[in-house]
């Protein structure tokens, strides 16, 4: 079985800062993008699912062969003790969404930069009062 890391990039829109707060929020954002994409949750219901999702690379979307088929894998042990698991379609779902969402937020944050930019704070006077 042949292993290849995903750059998930397309979820630049999610990424965050390094502090663990902003981390599980977009770890979050991840895994409801994935879900909302037909990837399926199996979780560690067991001691030995338990112990393999140890080993797997966290919060990565990884890709693995098997039968000639592909499935791409997103391994959260630290918060939902789960294994996010998709075929192509999803994948493909899932870049899609991301895709959407980024254009979303570069929207927000360019109307939100004309709005700051179109108030004429001069005019109001001093805030101290």
């Amino acid at each position: 079985m042949r292993c290849r890391a995903i750059a998930v990039g397309l979820v630049g829109a999610l990424a965050a800062a390094g502090c663990a707060g902003a981390q599980h929020a977009r770890n979050a954002d991840i895994e409801r993008l994935l879900a909302a994409s037909g990837f399926q949750v199996r979780l560690a219901e067991t001691p030995e699912r338990a112990a393999h999702l140890q080993t797997l690379e966290q919060h990565q979307l990884v890709a693995r062969e098997h039968d000639g088929q592909t499935y791409f894998f997103y391994a959260d042990a630290e918060h939902c003790q789960c294994l996010y698991v998709g075929d192509e379609a999803a994948f493909q779902e899932f870049q899609r969404l991301a895709t959407q969402e980024k254009i979303a937020e570069d929207q927000r944050k360019a109307a939100e930069a004309q709005q700051s930019a179109a108030m004429n704070w001069g005019i109001w006077g001093p805030w101290w009062w």
